[in-house]
């Protein structure tokens, strides 16, 4: 038996004998493995740990010769050319494939975590046997290396954890002598645990030394107050206090609980049902998922193509479960026109709870939280299917695990090739709680001969199987598949089996009684999940089946396997895909017919499934159903959030083209789909149907129309007006508008004022303000915090054009203290972010990452891309501010092309602005000048301030004097830095013409970073450049002032100032 220690130093035993592992570097390979758990350690992490980053052309090498000596020393007898059991390839490196007990520090990880979940009893022989192992600290030899340290400290936590949790056990039984033992060296070591104290003083108290018990926590507090400066915790004054008062749930039991070693569980009880082939390394990842999971959420996506059997292996794993875990499960449904909350309402049944009144997606989610707190059991949540879920339904996921206090294990299954936009961040939101992710792909060859063994009753000949093997390709659907069919039609089909899946089930299909492939063909069009009662009313509908005829056709599919049972009188097709073969029979015009058909049905059986019956009135529309199919597809869009209520309104207005009603009555319609692709994300699409809804007004309606169809209603992040584009007669129209609207409806007016500042943005940075001043001072006598928080969104974009730089901070908070009273969560977003910006203006970059994190969690499903961009982005701007160039290049460039990729207009511009900002960092620009002179032409009024840097580092000097000619600048959102590039010029090419007023323009800003508005882009302390333009004045005392100033900017968590911001600072500051 192999045994692998890490407590102390990395060593083995085989069969009881000490194995040579070789030198230090040869044993840390097996320590990393050891320190990396059951996952796999790249190559290239080994070269860099290994090496200390510093790796010789030579390491892949040595660490090959490292494996396979490990190899030979831990696997002594194994056969030439058999693959290694123990240390593995696991592409790309390697894994240690053990089980938990072979190996000291999983096997006390593993005990710890058990003990958890268990009864006093049980949990006080685990606990022992854990500590028992614990000796010598682990990775003791290899503490100065970062791989092991961290570990180390984990381990460490969980040591404590473990005397922690056992002391509490044995005070509960009435050992409280055997917890002060344990307790009192615990506590010397680990002096500020409040909880150890808190528990060595019960067992004091419990052992009758209640004097001790009190200076014990006495003690705590002085060292508190001494070294920490803050007082005990409410719980151990409360402890203080029932210390003195002799309080009777302190007593220890009458008599000690017997400890009782547990018998030899028995083995769980197997549901009846095929086992699950192929999948032992899956389930033992879900199981140790499972197992870590502590008293909070944890999440564990399983992800595979179609047919690969996602829904069988969390289904299995359920069943296994069932002993220790509540199970609930939910699924997405397959096919459009599902309500957004139908998973989590499913889910709050299986829970046992109500449906709440209110379904926002901040209020369910709220309500599920409440329902898993208030059981206070291990809760599996499983949701199938969530690359089908909208974006609230995958909103109320993520605040789920995010806020849920109690263990709640969420496994969730998609397909790897349909993961839109909600659900990549969700992924992304989720990732702290993350357990695993498991991606599954075929079967191997030993499985999949498994599985057909299972479905074949006789032998197959050696050439049949392998070629059902080979066009099975591992996936387990197509296998099952494939051998039903030759199980039905004989081994001699095998020559005939056809290679698309949707083949094969149609040739399986075809094997049915003709009525009932009608039948299932027509009850397709219900989607995957079908209710019996549901499919009888649309056969009565479609014609005079009966009940029993109904049952039958039904029935049939069942035994054939292409219809499961989930529950009584709830049936299901087993898979999308044949529910898709049965579907894709319909021709078009009959589909069409039936999908009227079940309109009706549900109209005239559930008539408050309005997703339902929008879905069936969208598939069915033509010139004749137009007219009654407006309606319902308004309801649908009424009780959906912005995601889900786009398609509904967008054919709702195809219907009501088809119907040729009069302009007037889109133009409403037209409003509400702006609004609902602004708030889901869609901005660009959210601004070409405005444009059309102004065109339908202008040339239909009224003023007021027309003014209406100018309205944004959905917080903004910042513009996504092309930067070069200039809007002179939006401007000139809106101003007009305004004269014809007037004041009469204030409310109305700022819309205009606000519709005013998005097209004025950014180029015409006083009509900007102008405008923005107007409405903010019209809704301070609306008193309506939404219209507030619209007027400030607008505000926001004039903030540089006053010299105040305390604008920014007082808007966010501002909008945020109006955002949160009324309950408006995009906005709450949008205020964290201007209270970031105001942040990084400050080089507070610990105040700046907790609004990111804010923001995020306040954001609506439709501002979760730009939010976490913004994250990204701020990730990119630290390491710029902190001087590692190299990670800013790459995080940069990351953000760049995720900001093209969307399609935005800008993309260019920032790109040039980000490489700007960095290559200025590092000292030369001139590989910019191309691009630099691209803006200029893009945007001739823009100065030429870029492309003058760019031939300054180039060493065209003349050249450069002889361009620059500084030109009057707006304050638009890039001012702050533009005005620094200036300043810098200024200074290189001594322009004491222009310094003073470079200096002024700049001045108020002193003691915050020259950046961009929203924080994204930095060029170092104002008072860097406020110091040269003094310099270049020939007032070397005001500079020094302000050099000094710019220095407090930096230091930890803050801007470090790197090397081209201080290339030209006089010499006393050299030093």
């Amino acid at each position: 038996m192999l045994e692998v220690r890490a407590f102390g130093s990395v060593r083995a035993r085989l069969d009881g004998e000490p194995v040579d592992l070789g030198g230090p570097r040869q044993r840390a390979v097996l320590g990393m493995l050891v320190a990396a758990g059951h996952r796999t350690v790249s190559t290239d992490r080994f070269l860099e740990e290994l090496w200390s980053g510093e790796p010789p052309p030579s390491a892949t090498g040595a660490l090959q010769a490292y494996v396979s000596r490990l190899r030979s020393a831990l696997e002594p007898h194994r056969e030439k050319r058999r693959p290694a059991a123990v240390l593995v390839s696991n592409p790309p490196g390697y894994a240690l494939a053990l089980p938990d007990e072979a190996v000291d520090t999983w096997h006390f990880a593993s005990l710890v975590r058990r003990a958890g979940g268990l009864g006093d009893g049980e949990a006080l022989v685990v606990l022992d046997e854990a500590l028992t192992l614990w000796g010598d600290g682990p990775f003791a030899e290899y503490l100065d290396q970062e791989w092991a340290a961290t570990v180390a400290a984990r381990l460490a936590e969980q040591h404590a954890e473990a005397v922690e949790l056992r002391a509490s056990v044995a005070l509960r039984v009435g050992r409280g002598a055997s917890a002060v033992q344990d307790l009192e060296e615990h506590v010397r070591e680990h002096p500020l645990r409040e909880q150890a104290v808190a528990l060595l003083a019960r067992g004091y108290y419990q052992s009758g030394r209640q004097a001790e018990a009190l200076s014990t926590l006495a003690a705590l507090r002085e060292r508190l107050v001494d070294e920490l400066g803050v007082d005990p915790s409410p719980e151990l004054r409360k402890l203080e206090a029932d210390i003195l008062n002799q309080a009777a749930h302190l007593a220890a039991p009458p008599r000690p609980v017997p400890i009782v070693v547990p018998p030899t569980p028995e083995p769980d009880v197997v549901p009846e049902g095929p086992p699950l082939v192929g999948r032992e390394d899956e389930l033992a990842r879900l199981e140790a998922a499972a197992d870590s999971l502590r008293s909070r959420a944890g999440v564990v996506w399983v992800e595979g193509d179609a047919g690969f059997g996602k829904s069988a292996l969390v289904s299995g794993f359920a069943d296994r479960s069932v002993a220790r875990w509540s199970v609930v499960r939910g699924h997405c449904s397959e096919v459009a026109g599902t309500p957004s909350s139908h998973v989590w309402l499913e889910i709050l049944s299986g829970l046992g709870a109500p449906a709440p009144a209110d379904t926002h997606p901040f209020a369910l989610a709220d309500a599920v939280r409440h329902c898993l707190e208030e059981r206070g059991t291990r809760t599996m949540l499983l949701l199938e299917d969530v690359h089908r879920a909208d974006d609230e339904t995958l909103q109320v996921l993520w605040h789920l695990v995010e806020s849920v206090g109690a263990p709640v294990l969420v496994v969730a299954t998609f397909r790897s090739h349909d993961v839109g936009r909600d659900l990549t961040a969700t992924l992304a939101l989720t990732a702290e709680r993350t357990l695993d992710r498991v991606v599954l792909g075929g079967l191997d060859e030993r499985a999949a001969r498994q599985l057909l063994n299972q479905h074949v009753a006789a032998p197959l000949p050696p050439a049949a199987l392998e070629q059902l093997l080979d066009r099975a390709a591992g996936n387990p659907l197509f296998l099952r598949q494939l051998a039903q069919l030759v199980e039905s039609e004989g081994v001699g089909s095998v020559d005939a089996v056809p290679v698309a899946i949707r083949d094969l089930l149609l040739r399986r299909i075809e094997r049915l009684p003709e009525p009932t492939v009608d039948a299932l063909s027509r009850a397709s069009v219900l989607g995957r999940d079908i209710d019996f009662d549901l499919v009888l009313a649309l056969e009565q509908e479609w014609g005079d089946a009966d009940e029993e005829t109904v049952a039958n056709q039904l029935d049939a599919g069942l035994v054939a396997g292409l219809l499961d049972s989930p529950r009584p009188s709830e049936l299901r097709f087993t898979h999308a895909l044949i529910r898709d073969t049965f579907y894709g029979r319909l021709a078009p015009l009959r589909r069409t017919r039936l999908h009227r058909a079940a309109l009706t049905t549900y109209l005239s059986h559930l008539p408050d499934r309005v997703e339902e019956i929008a879905h069936h009135a969208a598939a069915s529309l033509d010139r004749r159903s137009a007219a009654e199919a407006v309606p319902l597809l308004l309801a649908a869009a009424a009780r959906s959030g912005p995601g889900g209520a786009v398609p509904h309104l967008r054919t709702a207005l195809r219907a009501l083209e088809l119907a040729s009603a009069d302009p007037r009555e889109s133009f409403p319609v037209r409003l509400d789909l702006v609004r609902a692709l602004a708030r889901d994300g869609d901005l660009t699409s959210a601004v070409a149907e405005r444009q059309v809804a102004i065109e339908e007004a202008t040339a239909h309606g009224t003023p007021v129309d027309v003014a209406r169809a100018w309205q944004w209603q959905s917080p903004m992040m910042w513009t996504r007006r092309a930067s070069e584009s200039v809007s002179e007669h939006s401007i000139a129209d809106l101003r007009r508008l305004l004269d014809e609207v007037g004041h009469d409806d204030p409310a109305l007016r700022i819309e205009l004022l606000n519709a005013l500042v998005i097209e004025a943005d950014p180029w015409n940075i006083d009509v900007v303000v102008e405008a923005a001043t107007e409405a903010l001072a019209l809704s301070k006598e609306l008193g309506d915090p939404e219209l507030e928080c619209r007027v400030l969104n607008a505000a926001y974009f004039g903030t540089l054009a006053f010299d105040d730089p305390g604008v920014l901070g007082r808007i966010g908070a501002r909008m945020l203290v109006a955002a949160e009273e009324a309950g408006l969560h995009g906005y709450t977003a949008v205020g964290h972010m201007y209270l970031h910006s105001a942040a990084v203006a400050e080089a507070d970059l610990g105040t700046a990452a907790a609004h990111i994190e804010l923001a995020v969690r306040a954001g609506t499903s439709g501002q979760l891309p730009e939010l976490l961009l913004l994250s990204s982005i701020f990730e990119a701007t630290t390491t710029l501010l902190q001087s590692d160039l190299d990670a800013a290049r790459e995080g940069f460039g990351r953000v760049c092309q995720a900001i093209t990729d969307a399609g935005d207009p800008n993309a260019f511009f920032i790109w040039l602005w980000s490489m700007f900002a960095i290559e200025f960092a590092a000292g030369d620009t001139s590989g910019l000048r191309e691009h630099a002179v691209r803006m200029t032409e893009m945007m001739p009024w823009h100065s030429t301030d870029l492309v003058v840097v760019t031939m300054l580092d180039a060493g065209d000097v003349e050249e450069a004097r002889g361009l620059w000619s500084p030109s009057p600048m707006q304050h638009d959102a890039t001012w702050l830095f533009d005005i620094a590039v200036r300043a810098h010029i200024v200074a290189t090419l001594d322009d004491r013409d222009n310094a003073q007023r470079v200096y002024d323009e700049m001045l108020p800003w002193a003691g915050q970073l020259a950046r961009t508005l929203n924080g994204a882009l930095s060029m170092g302390p104002v008072d860097h450049y406020l110091g040269l333009l003094a310099t270049t004045l020939g007032d070397d005392v005001l500079a020094a002032r302000h050099f000094d100033r710019a220095l407090r900017l930096t230091g930890a968590g803050q801007a470090t100032t790197w090397d081209r911001s201080w290339v030209r600072t006089p010499s006393h500051l050299a030093g």
